[in-house]
C-alpha cells in the first residue's frame, strides 16, 4: 500500500476546514512514509498503517496511524516545521511521561518509539505513542454533567495532581527538566529513578508573544529557584532595554498617544524603577519560602494544566490519560499548587471593583471567589442549563459562571487536602500567594511588569527597606 505524503494527507483531511488552502505553518516537513515504517518497526508489525491527520496545536501536529489487521493504533506527535525543533524538548517530554507512568503510576499514553533528531529518515523529531480510545475530553461536556459527576472528576484529577506533587528522589531534587540518564540502554528499567536525571530548565512560553516562532526558548543554567529567578529577572530586564532606551515592542507598548493609555510615559528611568520593584517582591517571596522548606521540595509541575490535556473514560468518566507533557518541569511544590485553568478563567462582566481578583493584583492563579446564589442556571437534576435558555443578562450569566467555578475550586482544594497534608496548612496558602505572583511576574517578563506598575509600587512600599538586601537578583 502506498503511503501518502504529508502534503496529500493535509489536503485530503484539512481542505474542508481551510477552504483548500494549507498554510505553511500547518506542515511539519516529516517524511510520512518513513514515519509509517518507523511505527511498524517499533511494534514489530508487518503492516503499513492507514494514516490520517488528527489535530494540531501551537507546537505539534498529530497523526493517527491505524494498523487495521492487527487492531493497533498509534498517535504520532511531530513538531511543526516553523517551530523551534529542539532535541532537549523531545527527550524531556518522553522522560517525564515515562517517569510519571512507571514511577508515579500516573495514566499516560505508552511511548513506543521516539527520535529527537530531524536528521533521521523521518526528517523531523517525533514521538510515537499509544492512541487512547473510547475517551471524552472534559472541556466538551463539563457543563452538561451533574454536580456529582463533576466532583468525581475533580477528585480524580486532584489525586493524580497530588501524586505529581510528591517530593522527587534525592538525585532529582533540582529545578529543571527530567531527562534520561546518559548511556541508558533501550532495555533499562524505567521504574528505577536512577534512569533519570534533571537537566537545565527550558521554558518555551517565555518567548510566545514576541516573534516566538523563530526564537529559541529560555534555558536556565541553574538548579535552584533562587538562582532561576535571578536569571529570569536579568533576562527580561535586558530584553526590555534597547541601548539607552526601552524596547517598546518587547514591552508591548502602544505608540498611539491618543488611545487614552499611559504607555507614552514609559521611559528607561520609569521602567527601571518598576523592575526594581519586581526584584523587591521576588526577594520578599523567597524570604518567606525559606522559612517553610517543606514547600520548596522539588516535584513535577504542569505549566499547561487544562481540561484539553485530560482524557476521561467515556463510560466511567474516570481519568484515562493525561496528555501533552511538553510543559511539565521539576519545580518547588509551592509553584505546583494551582488549579486546572478551566476553573480559573472567567469574564470580568459585572465583577465588583473591590473583588479579591483586583485586590490580589490581577493574576491568573487568583480568580475572584463569589458565593451568592446561582440565578436560574441549574435544572432539577443539578445540571447547568444553557445561558441562552435562561434569558439572563450577560452580567448575571457571567456571575453565575464565577460562582460555579468557585464551587469547583473549593471542591478541588478539599480533594487535594485529602491527598496531601501540606495543602491543609494555612501558612501554605500565604506562601503560595507570594511565590506564585513573583514566579508569574518573572516568567512573563517586562510587559507584565509595566502593566502592573501601580500594584508593584504598592507591594514594594509595603514590604519595606529591611527586605531589600537579600541580593536575589544582582
Amino acid at each position: 500500500m502506498k503511503v501518502p505524503s504529508e502534503h496529500d494527507i493535509l489536503h485530503r483531511d484539512l481542505c474542508i476546514v481551510t477552504g483548500g488552502i494549507i498554510p505553511d505553518d500547518e506542515f511539519t516537513g516529516a517524511n510520512i512514509p518513513a514515519l509509517a515504517y518507523a511505527a511498524a518497526n517499533a511494534l514489530s508489525i508487518d503492516e503499513i498503517p492507514e494514516i490520517t491527520f488528527y489535530s494540531k496545536g501551537d507546537f505539534n501536529s498529530l497523526f493517527r496511524l491505524d494498523f487495521v489487521h492487527h487492531d493497533r493504533k498509534l498517535l504520532a506527535r511531530v513538531p511543526l516545521r516553523i517551530r523551534y525543533q529542539n532535541a532537549f524538548q523531545i527527550e524531556s517530554t518522553v522522560a517525564t511521561m515515562s517517569f510519571a507512568r512507571h514511577i508515579r503510576g500516573v495514566p499516560t499514553p505508552r511511548i513506543v518509539a521516539w527520535n529527537p533528531s530531524k536528521d533521521s529518515p523521518v526528517g523531523a523529531p517525533y514521538i510515537l505513542q499509544e492512541y487512547v480510545d473510547n475517551v471524552i475530553e472534559p472541556w466538551r461536556r463539563w457543563r452538561a454533567w451533574s454536580d456529582e459527576q463533576r466532583s468525581q472528576i475533580l477528585y480524580d484529577l486532584a489525586r493524580i495532581h497530588a501524586t505529581l506533587l510528591e517530593p522527587l528522589p534525592v538525585p532529582l531534587q533540582d529545578v529543571g527538566n527530567l531527562a534520561f540518564a546518559p548511556g541508558l540502554s533501550a532495555v533499562a528499567d524505567l521504574a528505577d529513578p536512577a534512569s533519570y536525571i534533571v537537566k537545565p530548565l527550558q521554558l518555551r512560553h517565555l518567548w510566545a508573544s514576541i516573534e516566538w516562532r523563530r526564537m529559541e526558548p529560555f534555558i536556565a543554567s541553574t538548579s535552584t529557584l533562587h538562582r532561576l529567578w535571578e536569571e529570569l529577572w536579568s533576562h527580561h530586564r535586558s530584553r526590555s532595554i534597547c541601548g539607552s532606551d526601552i524596547d517598546r515592542e518587547v514591552l508591548d507598548l502602544s505608540d498611539d498617544d491618543d488611545d487614552g493609555s499611559e504607555d507614552e510615559n514609559c521611559d528607561l528611568a520609569s521602567f527601571t524603577a518598576v523592575a526594581d520593584n519586581v526584584r523587591i517582591v521576588a526577594e520578599d517571596a523567597l524570604r518567606m519560602l525559606a522559612q517553610f522548606p517543606q514547600y520548596a521540595q522539588p516535584c513535577l509541575v504542569n505549566y499547561d494544566y487544562a481540561y484539553r490535556n485530560i482524557l476521561l473514560d467515556s463510560d466511567t468518566l474516570r481519568v484515562k490519560a493525561l496528555i501533552d507533557w511538553d510543559d511539565v518541569h521539576v519545580m518547588p511544590f509551592i509553584v505546583g499548587i494551582d488549579f486546572p485553568e478551566d476553573i480559573t478563567q472567567f469574564s470580568t462582566y459585572g465583577l465588583a471593583p473591590d473583588s479579591n481578583y483586583y485586590r490580589e493584583g490581577i493574576f491568573p492563579s487568583f480568580p475572584p471567589d463569589e458565593y451568592e446564589e446561582i440565578t436560574g442556571a441549574v435544572d432539577a437534576d443539578g445540571k447547568f442549563a444553557g445561558q441562552a435558555e435562561q434569558g439572563n443578562s450577560i452580567d448575571v450569566d457571567q456571575r453565575n459562571q464565577r460562582i460555579r467555578d468557585t464551587m469547583s475550586r473549593e471542591t478541588y482544594i478539599r480533594a487535594l487536602q485529602s491527598q496531601d497534608g501540606r495543602v491543609s496548612q494555612p501558612d501554605m496558602w500565604e506562601v503560595r500567594r507570594k511565590v506564585l505572583k513573583a514566579h508569574h511576574l518573572l516568567t512573563e517578563g517586562g510587559w507584565m511588569w509595566w502593566s502592573k506598575r501601580e500594584w508593584l509600587q504598592m507591594q514594594a512600599s509595603g514590604i519595606g527597606e529591611d527586605t531589600v538586601n537579600m541580593n536575589v537578583c544582582r
